[in-house]
C-alpha cells in the first residue's frame, strides 16, 4: 500500500513538473512562427535587407542597421553556397516571446538561424551560426 502511495505521488509530481515547463507551444502556432522565421531567412537569402529591416521592433532596428546588416549577413550568405531547403525547427516561447531555431541547408554548409518575435510579431532578434 504505501508503495502505491509513493508511486501516485511520483507521477501527481510528474504531471505538476510537466504542466509547469514554459516555452511549449501548440502545432499551429509553432506552424505559424516557423513560417514566419523561413520568411525572414527566405529574404536574407535574397538581399532584401530593407524589407527585413522593416519587420524590426524599435530595439532591434537600433542596434542593426541595413547597412551593418548587409556587411555582416552577406559574406555568410555567400559563403553558404545555395540554399536549399530548411530543415529542422523549433517554436518555443519565452517571457511573452516566440523563438524559433530553424537549420537552413545551403549548397556549401548548413546554418542555424535562431528568430525572436516579440509579443507584436516584430522580429527582436535574429541570430546565425
Amino acid at each position: 500500500m504505501k508503495k502505491k502511495i509513493t508511486i501516485l505521488l511520483l507521477t501527481g509530481f510528474l504531471f505538476i513538473l510537466v504542466g509547469c515547463v514554459s516555452g511549449n507551444v501548440d502545432e499551429e502556432t509553432a506552424q505559424t512562427y516557423t513560417t514566419k522565421a523561413e520568411d525572414a531567412i527566405q529574404l536574407l537569402n535574397d538581399g532584401k535587407f530593407e524589407e527585413l529591416y522593416g519587420q524590426f521592433d524599435e530595439k532591434m532596428s537600433s542596434k542593426l542597421s541595413v547597412e551593418k546588416m548587409n556587411a555582416e549577413v552577406t559574406p555568410v550568405i555567400e559563403e553558404s553556397g545555395e540554399f536549399q531547403s530548411f530543415d529542422q525547427s523549433s517554436v518555443e516561447m519565452k517571457e511573452g516571446y516566440y523563438i524559433v531555431t530553424i537549420t537552413g541547408n545551403y549548397s556549401n554548409v548548413n546554418r542555424v538561424y535562431t528568430i525572436t518575435f516579440d509579443p507584436e510579431d516584430k522580429i527582436a532578434g535574429l541570430f546565425v551560426k
